[in-house]
């Protein structure tokens, strides 16, 4: 609730004590560095608790808001005098610490100072190093091979005290929270709403609300099948479940859940456990009641699964009580049938197999034989699908806009939605065009636009249906008076492939492009936890290109400095406690001054363990800073995200200096060396820096405006459009396509200003 809400749940305290005034101005200066301040309640009920329970409420809370931005961990750079000790010649460095490596001897005097007393053998690497050459006041690892060392090593002298950073930025307010149940409820209630696959964080917070909300609030149905597969699969109530499993399909991501595993179905759980017998049972049940040309093609798209499945499902065991899974079952592991086994309109029987006949078999016949007639009869059947093939149907000349407008009531808003954004851009070839298939990782695929293009008339029909079928959904919300929409959200995508997103402090879409931080100054920043028994050298690098994503340089561990950007030293192993954090320091003036037009942001590992091997690994940026104050502090960040998944090199955001904005990438990208490095992915960043900017700003994803102008069309009486220059426009609302046109259209600017009242006005 913290977190979502801003809300702080407390029992009833039991008055104050002699020390509650002492404690709770301690937990509320912590928290004031954390960037939170107590609202008024919050505080009057915090200060009659008792002391002792006191500091463990505080504990807990500042540990939470901690962990949100990254600080719940000591950030400990190589050079603890960063930026100022950041050596100016990375290779000198490179051949000071080469030359030490091969020449040092134990017992022998130092090879640049002649001293013995100062030399020191450090642990766990066994480097000889020198106080008199090696700055024991700045170094936080062995200097030889940046592996981390106690910082109680005799070798390690303390850092001298930073001066504070005054920052003046608003505080976020936490607040009292009333009722547990009630909005606990309202968040269940929302996230069961949603139309698109929860992220990570999101899918955690949904099994703590299930098992304290129970599955009596669940609605008969829900749009998102993995969100109802994680609802049963974390309270596996069969009654209950039962009619909300249609598909094969839906009881495979059910199990899959019960068993530990994902309900995006990408991977099976390892190891898979045993299946209890009465969940058996009822899985066997479910499919058996599915008709048997569905459920022998539903299981099709999923055979490998399936197949680890029987082996703990045995169907064959209970063939007389459940025949069609048996016959299922046979078709996707090919088992031999008798004569007389009845294959269904679906499927064939060949040399005594099960030869499955698919509905995208079928379809895939149709276009490729050019039958535009049969693809788009066949497409008809199901809603979605239609939709999906729209722009391969309209391109082989079928007559699909009726066939849209009839399928459109019973296709999901956001395929629509995505349906629309792609049509549109099809006058002419994108510039190019972007994949993000799914996976346990998020990765993106370019390639050149092939596509024919459609006529004008053709996708403003398309568009104009599509909008029409939003805008009467839409119209069933409660209507609004006046709505305030903003040029700026066209910038912002709506969510797609939000399953694998990183979890951050500050919930973005892949694809938004935010405007920078209005300073001259961004400090990227990584930490990381090595788990026992594995070394991890995790290395944060930036990539730095021209306007014409030619490469003008780098800064990462071999190159420490560049004109404009300023790396933190090069920590090579992170034990628990202190793990490992890095950092970069962007003078964004500077880097612009130097040439630099964009900046492409990665995480590498080296040595290439996962992330989600990793005890703890987050990265971020921080806005604002200088030299001055903590390396690391909370108040100055912006963004802050997990390092997750099965994944080595990930690439969050890219950077447009020129227009001064930020582009939301969170993809990964698949290793092709042992060893990586900025220098051995150059040509890899430019292009996919090049594609996401190109294919983002080219309109082919949907935008919150989009969403935002339909709900303003259907909803409000008057509506207000902010331009991106700050000027306002006023219209009166339709409720038609041709109204959201209009919006587009740059009229003359209006002094009317909207009517701050909430009850009238509305920002969507």
């Amino acid at each position: 609730m913290v977190r979502r809400e801003r809300l702080v749940f407390l029992e009833p305290g039991g008055g104050p004590d002699a020390r509650t005034d002492e404690v709770l101005a301690r937990i509320e200066a912590r928290a004031a560095e954390l960037g939170y301040v107590f609202s008024k309640g919050l505080y009057a009920q915090l200060n009659v608790t008792p002391s002792a329970e006191l500091a463990g409420i505080g504990d807990d809370l500042l540990q939470q808001l901690a962990t949100e931005r990254g600080a719940h961990v000591p950030h400990v750079p190589l050079f603890r005098n960063f930026p100022d000790s950041t050596p100016q010649d990375t290779f000198q460095l490179y051949l000071e610490r080469t030359l030490t490596h091969v020449f040092a001897s134990p017992d022998q005097p130092c090879l640049n100072c002649t001293t013995v007393d100062h030399v020191y053998v450090l642990d766990p690497c066994g480097h000889l190093v020198c106080a008199n050459c090696w700055d024991a006041t700045d170094y936080s690892a062995c200097p030889i091979c940046h592996r981390r060392v106690a910082l109680d090593n005799p070798f390690v002298q303390p850092a001298p005290q930073r001066e504070p950073l005054w920052d003046p930025r608003e505080l976020t307010l936490l607040d009292i929270g009333r009722d547990l149940d009630a909005t606990a409820t309202s968040i269940y209630t929302e996230l069961l709403a949603r139309t698109t696959p929860l992220n990570r964080q999101d899918r955690e917070d949904l099994k703590t609300l299930v098992r304290h909300c129970g599955v009596e609030l669940v609605p008969a149905h829900i749009l998102v099948r993995e969100t109802m597969a994680l609802i049963f699969g974390t309270w596996l109530e069969f009654d209950v479940a039962r009619p909300h499993l249609k598909t094969a399909t839906d009881v495979l991501r059910v199990l899959f859940v019960a068993l530990g595993g994902e309900a995006d179905l990408v991977a099976a759980p390892k190891p898979l456990p045993n299946i209890p017998r009465p969940v058996r049972r009822f899985v066997l049940t479910v499919l058996e009641a599915i008709p048997q040309d569905q459920l022998a093609e539903d299981m099709r798209r999923h055979a490998t699964h399936w197949k680890r499945i029987g082996e703990k499902l045995h169907p064959y065991e209970f063939q007389a009580r459940y025949p069609n899974v048996a016959l299922a079952f046979a078709a996707i592991r090919r088992t031999r049938v008798d004569d007389d086994f009845t294959a269904g309109s679906t499927a064939t029987v060949t040399r005594e197999r099960v030869r499955l006949r698919t509905f995208a078999t079928q379809l895939e016949e149709a276009l490729a034989a050019q039958d535009a007639e049969l693809a788009l009869e066949l497409a008809q059947r199901r809603p979605g699908e239609l939709v999906r093939r729209l722009d391969h149907l309209l391109r082989a000349g079928a007559d699909a806009i009726p066939a849209l407008a009839a399928a459109a009531p019973s296709v999901p808003a956001p395929l629509l939605l995505t349906a629309m954004a792609s049509i549109r851009t099809r006058a002419r070839p994108l510039p190019t065009r972007v994949f993000f298939p799914r996976g346990e990782v998020t990765k993106a695929f370019a390639t050149e636009d092939t596509r024919a293009p459609l006529d004008q008339a053709t996708i403003d029909a398309v568009v104009e249906t599509i909008q029409r079928e939003l805008i009467a959904r839409a119209a069933r919300a409660e209507p609004l008076d006046t709505v305030l929409l903003d040029e700026a959200a066209k910038d912002l995508t709506l969510p797609f492939r939000e399953r694998h997103s990183a979890r951050a402090l500050r919930t973005v879409a892949r694809g938004s492009r935010l405007p920078l931080p209005p300073t001259d100054n961004l400090r990227l920043f990584l930490h990381w936890t090595e788990p026992e028994h594995t070394r991890v050298d995790l290395d944060l690098s930036v990539a730095l290109y021209d306007a014409n994503w030619r490469m003008v340089g780098l800064c990462d561990y071999a190159s420490l400095r560049h004109e404009g950007a300023t790396h933190s030293g090069d920590l090579t192993s992170a034990p628990a406690p202190l793990g490992a954090s890095e950092f970069v320091d962007l003078d964004l003036p500077q880097l612009t001054a130097a040439g630099v037009a964009h900046l492409v942001t990665i995480v590498f590992s080296y040595n290439n363990v996962p992330f989600d091997a990793m005890t703890d690994a987050f990265a971020g940026f921080m806005s604002g800073r200088t030299q001055q104050g903590a390396i690391f502090d909370a108040r100055t960040v912006e963004q802050r995200f997990d390092l997750q998944g099965n994944a080595k090199i990930a690439v969050p955001a890219i950077l447009d200096l020129q227009r001064r904005e930020l582009l939301w990438a969170d993809v990964n990208l698949p290793p092709t060396m042992r060893f990586h490095s900025v220098g051995g992915y150059r040509a890899t960043l430019a292009h996919i820096g090049q594609d996401l900017q190109v294919y983002f700003s080219s309109g082919a994803r949907p935008t919150q405006w989009d969403l935002q102008a339909v709900h303003a069309a259907a909803r409000a009486r008057r509506v207000i459009v902010r331009r991106r220059d700050g000027t306002l426009e006023a219209f009166t609302a339709e409720p038609a396509p041709a109204f959201i046109a209009r919006l587009e259209i740059r009229g003359e600017p209006t002094t009317e200003r909207p009517d701050p009242t909430p009850e009238t006005t509305r920002m969507l």
